[in-house]
């Protein structure tokens, strides 16, 4: 590997610790809560509101985006620009509180959280206090065991109200004949069953009390918001028995639901609980009211602001070249994402995959950043081509000639760094014979005056910095740049 001069890097700084760890959530400034939208989501959130602002009845919304699209980001962002503007507005993680069995119970602990940090409540003595009392003991009624399991069935429309006072009629009926121990039986259960149907009820009423108070109180516009998130990531019972306590014993005038979620992760969900043939999305339709789609994001924002999450600017900028190979940086994976369409996850992953590659290589070590962005791409959007320019079977122009189909292409033909791949792929190619065709076919096309004049300056570039780049031995560099991209598989395995 060749050496630059620079200064050694021997100790690992805590940046480098830290890169293994899970990415942060984004930051969302209090005073500014859409500071960090990298991209470009604040005018869908502000039309979002005028939309919940306008509701009266109970209604839940679905925010819906692939995993990794940035709808934890949004829906924070969202939230806090809300309470801003004086929304009363709560908010549940769902994978967070999965640990409780009962998601109804720390849905309700969320709703206590919030009321008890509004200027209107004082103590457990107050109004307020003696509303939230009545809902956490209503609440854990609902939550016996006998309870939720009615709610359950109920929601699937196969014990409605009227069918289950026909079956506890014919259920007397039966026990009358059978003895008085059967009796006692399903007297027991129509009891059980009325005194859930009942407590529900009381709990539905002192939750729209609770929360109409509050609102009467502190002067909060629009109806209240409950936001829940990363439901998608939950197990298929809990995620399947959060939404339906959500939709029996929530729905409630002035309270509106937001949902953060991947569709087909909680479509999958809802098919490994009831049968592969269920019919999910009819059964989560019963839930939603309406679905949005969080809009497309601009590309080249959202790889800008990846690149600022690990400080990799300054990082790079510490090294040889560095101040000017930033931007080429970025739009080599700007590039390189749209063409592959790669989502949001996956553009942050190459980005991390980048970030351990120059932090696991010592400073006056040369890296080759921008053949290392466009391997790094190119193995995320293409593996087999990849693999082919790894195995010797795909030479530099297979790999280039590919993406040129791309209608982007133009940002990216003839640039600087096009030149610098070109002439870095193909130094390093393990193709039998690939390397000495193309130096032949760039001599050819210098010395023929018919040539196309933009191929014979590309070939005059590259054919003068392979020379330089052979007297300086950098043709066996591929071994290393393959190692440092192989060694985030390691940590993923690991991990």
């Amino acid at each position: 590997m060749t050496e630059v001069q620079g200064t050694t890097m021997d100790e690992k700084s805590t940046e480098e610790t830290a890169l293994l760890q899970k990415p942060s959530r984004v930051e969302v400034e209090k005073e500014n809560p859409f500071a960090n939208d990298a991209l470009e989501r604040q005018s869908f959130a502000e039309n979002l509101t005028e939309f919940v602002d306008s509701l009266e009845q109970p209604f839940t919304m679905s925010i819906c985006g692939a995993w990794g699209s940035g709808k934890t980001a949004f829906l924070d962002m969202w939230r806090q620009k809300m309470e801003n503007d004086n929304h009363l507005c709560f908010h549940f993680n769902a994978w967070e509180n999965e640990f409780v069995d009962e998601p109804l119970i720390a849905m309700v602990g969320e709703v206590e959280a919030v009321v008890h940090n509004t200027k209107a409540y004082s103590s457990e003595k107050s109004q307020l206090g003696k509303l939230m009392s009545d809902v956490w003991r209503f609440g854990t009624q609902v939550a016996e065991p006998l309870i939720p399991r009615v709610v359950q069935v109920a929601s699937q429309g196969i014990f409605t109200e009227e069918k289950a006072k026909k079956f506890i009629g014919a259920a007397k009926h039966a026990a009358n004949n059978r003895g008085n121990a059967d009796a006692g039986l399903v007297a027991s259960f129509a009891s059980s069953y009325t005194r859930g149907k009942d407590t529900i009820a009381e709990f539905k009423a002192s939750l729209s009390q609770l929360v109409s108070e509050v609102k009467a109180a502190t002067e909060y516009k629009g109806p209240a918001v409950f936001f829940i998130d990363e439901l998608d990531r939950c197990s298929p019972t809990f995620a399947i028995r959060l939404l339906e306590r959500m939709h029996h014993l929530f729905d409630i005038p002035g309270l509106v639901f937001v949902l953060a979620v991947d569709r087909k992760q909680l479509a999958n969900s809802v098919r490994k609980l009831y049968g592969a043939e269920t019919d999910a999305d009819g059964y989560l339709r019963r839930f939603f009211d309406r679905d949005f789609s969080l809009p497309e994001p601009s590309i080249k924002a959202f790889c800008e602001h990846a690149w600022k999450k690990p400080n990799l600017k300054s990082l790079v900028e510490q090294r040889k070249n560095g101040a000017w190979e930033n931007k080429e940086l970025i739009d080599i994976f700007s590039f390189m994402a749209e063409g592959y369409r790669f989502s949001l996850r996956t553009i942050e992953q190459c980005v991390t995959q980048f970030n351990l590659a120059v932090r696991s290589t010592p400073s006056n070590y040369k890296l080759y950043h921008q053949a290392l962005a466009f391997l790094i791409a190119l193995r995320a959007g293409n593996r087999s081509l990849y693999e082919g320019y790894v195995n010797g079977t795909t030479g530099a122009d297979d790999l280039l000639t590919s993406i040129t189909q791309w209608g982007h292409y133009e940002s990216f033909g003839g640039s600087n760094y096009e030149r610098n791949l070109h002439v870095y792929l193909t130094l390093w190619s393990r193709k039998e014979g690939y390397r000495e065709q193309a130096i032949a076919q760039w001599e050819k096309m210098i010395n023929d005056e018919n040539s196309d004049e933009f191929k014979r300056d590309l070939a005059s570039h590259c054919l003068a910095q392979i020379k330089r780049n052979y007297s300086e031995g950098e043709e066996n560099a591929l071994p290393y740049i393959l190692n440092k991209i192989e060694f985030f598989d390691r940590i993923e395995e690991s991990a």
